[in-house]
């Protein structure tokens, strides 16, 4: 699922948007079915509501803020339900991105390293409780710092006895809970936080998991998000994210991994098909208008996990390409119902249906 990530398409609310010409209210509040595909899901259906606004008297000056709610059920038998949101201050001086979710999901499993062979599929299903608050603070022109509270936890686990899980010892195969606190540096420039044509992302986070605050694990973990999108010619745009994830303690457990792959990171694998103690991956798109509201875009990424830096090689290296649609649904706002099409390596593939870019 995402928000940040919601992995949900909004049929009659893109229905709304294109009704409406263009032009997006500063206040409002639709309730409407789910219809959703994707690699690790399957179709996803459901009930979800957005809401729309301005925080404050400064419209111009403040950037719309925007709120999810949603109950979805996949033919994967996966249970989400969750609210979650981006809300901005006035004049942006403050901005607070947050989730509350409650998951009963089915996942597939091929063991921890980036070596993980086909036949050591396993799946295994858990019941996740999680909830984080990011709070940025503008201190200078496109400057934000920030703090992050997480609290994940995992309430059930279930998987088969005897196999990859007791194998490789995996860490977090019973009922846990994981607790951090940490901070971020931000560096902002792009033009749009949700489909951008020009501009640059940098951010830096560093969390800490620690049994102080009531975590049953130590470790910290270190996130590198880097993306840049430059124009070209009219309406063509290039972006680009490079992104690195590392964990570093004595114990790592199963759901805090690294891993990509899904709808927004290295399309064509499975997410989780992968899993290690760090991960890197830089992916770029070409995006191009078609012909009114229609847009292509090629994209391709590379990457890989593991456990530690000697474990990288180029055999092991991960890659995948493809190609999508795009609709806008509503101009104004560069907001884009997308269909990708992706094939990674050693016969991975994926059909992605889903609203707004992938980074």
């Amino acid at each position: 699922m995402k928000f940040g990530s919601l992995s949900a398409l909004f049929l009659l609310y893109a229905l709304y948007c294109q009704a409406q010409s263009d032009s997006f209210p500063k206040k409002h509040t639709l309730v409407l079915p789910v219809f959703a595909k994707a690699k690790e899901t399957g179709f996803a259906y459901g009930l979800a509501g957005l809401s729309t606004f301005s925080v404050g008297k400064h419209y111009s000056e403040t950037k719309t803020s925007q709120a999810y709610g949603a109950l979805v059920y996949t033919t994967q038998k996966q249970l989400f339900i969750g609210m979650m949101g981006k809300l901005f201050f006035p004049k942006n001086n403050y901005m607070l991105d947050g989730e509350v979710s409650y998951r009963n999901y089915p996942e597939k499993f091929w063991g921890i390293g980036n070596k993980t062979p086909d036949s050591a599929l396993e799946v295994y299903r858990y019941e996740q409780y999680y909830l984080f608050g990011h709070l940025m603070k503008h201190v200078k022109k496109n400057f934000y710092i920030g703090i992050r509270a997480q609290l994940q936890d995992i309430a059930q686990i279930h998987y088969n006895s005897g196999g990859i899980f007791e194998q490789q010892d995996v860490k977090g195969r019973q009922p846990y809970k994981t607790v951090a606190l940490g901070g971020s540096l931000t560096y902002d420039t792009r033009n749009d936080a949700f489909s951008s044509t020009k501009g640059s992302f940098l951010q830096l986070q560093l969390l800490n998991f620690n049994k102080v605050f009531g975590s049953d694990y130590d470790f910290n973990t270190l996130i590198l998000d880097l993306r840049n999108y430059h124009s070209i010619g009219k309406n063509r745009v290039i972006a680009t994210q490079l992104y690195y994830l590392f964990n570093y303690g004595p114990s790592i457990p199963l759901r805090s991994l690294a891993l990509f792959g899904g709808t927004n990171s290295i399309r064509g694998f499975y997410r989780g098909r992968y899993r290690g103690k760090e991960d890197y991956y830089i992916q770029t798109e070409y995006r191009v208008p078609i012909y009114k509201r229609i847009g292509a875009v090629a994209f391709g990424g590379l990457g890989d996990v593991a456990n530690r830096i000697s474990e990288y090689s180029i055999q092991s290296l991960k890659y995948s390409i493809g190609g999508g649609l795009r609709y806008a649904v509503n101009k104004s706002n560069r907001l884009n119902v997308r269909l990708d099409v992706a094939f990674a390596k050693d016969g991975n593939k994926g059909l992605y249906l889903d609203i707004g870019e992938s980074f």
